[in-house]
């Protein structure tokens, strides 16, 4: 389970407040991430795919489609990225082993999952539908139309199977069950917002964060059921989340851009309207782009965070903001992508 446990003086702060606590600008809780936990991918400014594992960043020299990111998680059998190729098939990279699928993307959208045993990846095909791509499998079209210039998130479930969701071609977010069954939220997302997974442990389902057509961050149950956050997002981004429980309320940790184009990074109750805690502010980000966040297990609550900066430089630092610049310079429109220990 990913639930992390807050300590006691935060929840006396919340709760005597009731609504939003914002910590100060430039406060230090934690030092910054060890780099030697994550593993890492991300498109740079001369349009290569480079990955960062135990520590070590560096070039593939493999060449990536502009408007793309990739994506990268830490498997059993090591780091493993999908990424969309200069000439628009989809990709993989295992252990430093590149192969190609065959597979036609959409221009303008990114892979997400690795495709390695235990993974799937889910994709906006060429043909503007879902699809799925599976080692040993292939690729499956799901027969659902998605909106132009979104890419789908997808998890696997403990219990065999995968969750997806997907902005239609409607502007509707839908879901897709591990058993495949497909269906709409009734919940709009805005243009260029594309929604991201969590699974909820302490309830056994899965949640959904995204953009909704009104520019607010939403949570809410495969079926719809949820609300706005209240907190405001720049057009064309995502958030990131993570479970992050907190005494008897389901929460989670939550990272996007700000409609005023800085970096958010805190806590939030979906179940008690107004109730979040802000960890981190005044860290600029590049228009167009989105923060990837992991959790890492130390003495302490820490939780790695990756973004692209308005002046196109890759930062990593924790909740809080404490970090450094890393490696060269992204490219404008793409983000990067962050994974820790054995999180498939």
């Amino acid at each position: 389970m990913r639930r992390i446990r807050r300590v006691v003086a935060l929840a006396a702060t919340v709760l005597a407040a009731g609504t939003a606590v914002v910590a100060a600008s430039g406060t230090s809780f934690a030092a910054a991430p060890p780099l030697g936990a994550l593993s890492g991918a991300f498109q740079a400014s001369n349009g290569t795919l480079w990955t960062m594992a135990s520590g070590n960043l560096g070039s593939t020299g493999l060449a990536m489609r502009a408007s793309s990111s990739p994506s990268v998680r830490t498997t059993y059998r090591g780091v493993a990225v999908a990424f969309q190729a200069n000439t628009g098939v989809l990709w993989t990279l295992s252990n430093g082993v590149p192969r190609s699928t065959g597979l036609l993307m959409k221009h303008g959208t990114s892979p997400r999952g690795t495709g390695e045993i235990g993974d799937a990846i889910a994709f906006q095909g060429n043909d503007g539908y879902l699809w799925t791509y599976r080692d040993g499998i292939g690729g499956r079209s799901t027969g659902l139309r998605m909106r132009a210039a979104t890419s789908p998130d997808i998890l696997p479930d403990p219990a065999g199977g995968f969750w997806i969701a997907f902005q239609s071609d409607t502007g509707e977010l839908w879901t897709v069950s591990p058993s495949g069954q497909a269906r709409s939220t009734g919940r709009r997302m805005r243009a260029g917002a594309s929604p991201t997974l969590v699974r909820d442990d302490s309830n056994n389902r899965y949640e959904v964060a995204f953009q909704s057509d009104a520019g607010e961050l939403w949570i809410v149950d495969a079926f719809g059921a949820g609300r706005s956050i209240g907190l405001r997002m720049m057009p064309g981004t995502n958030a990131a989340i993570y479970e992050n429980d907190f005494w008897y309320w389901n929460s989670y940790e939550v990272v996007f851009q700000t409609d005023a184009g800085d970096l958010w990074s805190g806590w939030v109750a979906p179940a008690v309207p107004g109730l979040y805690t802000r960890a981190s502010s005044g860290r600029l980000m590049r228009a167009g782009t989105s923060p990837s966040m992991v959790p890492l297990f130390r003495p302490e609550a820490t939780w790695a965070v990756a973004y692209q900066d308005n002046l196109g430089t890759l930062w990593i630092v924790d909740q809080y903001g404490n970090g450094h610049p890393y490696g060269p310079n992204l490219l404008a429109n793409t983000s990067p992508s962050l994974s820790g220990p054995l999180l498939i």
